[in-house]
């Protein structure tokens, strides 16, 4: 985050309460985010979530084989989900597009993704 980049770490976040308070600490000094979260291998919906925006022809900010994905969307695309689906803006980019970040749960039906895919 100090080399001002967004950081994403696999569970657990830290070794000890210190060090994660700490590392809170320089998320809220640096203005990037921090996540924390496991690579649901075993759940399908996380993968789906990515072939679908891939499929819509969105670029990803980061290639993550996770539960969390983190696809680049347009000022149109957010205002059409505003409301309807959760999801986070990370950063604004010098394009204008803004990254952003989708999760899903280990309960996430695959409808959800369909739904979500009606949105673009």
């Amino acid at each position: 985050m100090e080399n001002g980049k967004h950081v994403y770490c696999e569970k657990p976040l830290a070794l000890t309460w210190a060090d994660a308070q700490e590392m809170m600490e320089v998320e809220k000094k640096t203005g990037k985010k921090l996540a924390s979260g496991t690579q649901w291998r075993y759940n399908t919906a996380p993968m789906e979530m990515k072939r679908m925006f891939e499929s819509k022809g969105i670029e990803f900010y980061i290639d993550s084989p996770t539960n969390q994905q983190f696809p680049i969307l347009t000022q149109e695309q957010m205002d059409a989900l505003e409301g309807q689906i959760a999801f986070e803006v990370w950063d604004k980019l010098p394009d204008g597009r803004f990254i952003t970040r989708f999760a899903t749960s280990w309960a996430t039906p695959i409808e959800h993704i369909d739904i979500l895919a009606r949105f673009f």
